[in-house]
């Protein structure tokens, strides 16, 4: 999702994919992970062009609104690897 301009209608589009109580399972980096990237770039410990390549981060409630908007609802919600990433798995709404 970080890597798109358009987040919201990619979501959309996929949604039509998915059968009734279809799933979609997202990982993306945490608000927190998106700082320490950034840093870490500037520090040329990582790649400045894959920071580049990241429009925007979203916090859990930002996801939740944002796949809410594309007809979609979280049922689970999981932080990893130091709480730098998310996973969570969306709901096609019936």
């Amino acid at each position: 999702l970080e890597h798109l301009k358009e987040p919201g209608q990619v979501l959309a589009g996929l949604r039509r994919f998915l059968r009734p109580s279809g799933r979609l399972v997202l990982t993306t980096p945490s608000p927190l992970g998106m700082r320490v990237h950034a840093l870490g770039s500037c520090l040329r410990l990582f790649s400045r062009e894959a920071a580049e390549e990241h429009h925007r981060s979203w916090g859990r409630s930002e996801l939740h609104s944002l796949l809410s908007e594309a007809g979609s609802r979280i049922v689970l919600y999981r932080r990893f690897s130091f709480c730098m990433n998310q996973l969570l798995v969306a709901e096609k709404n019936a």
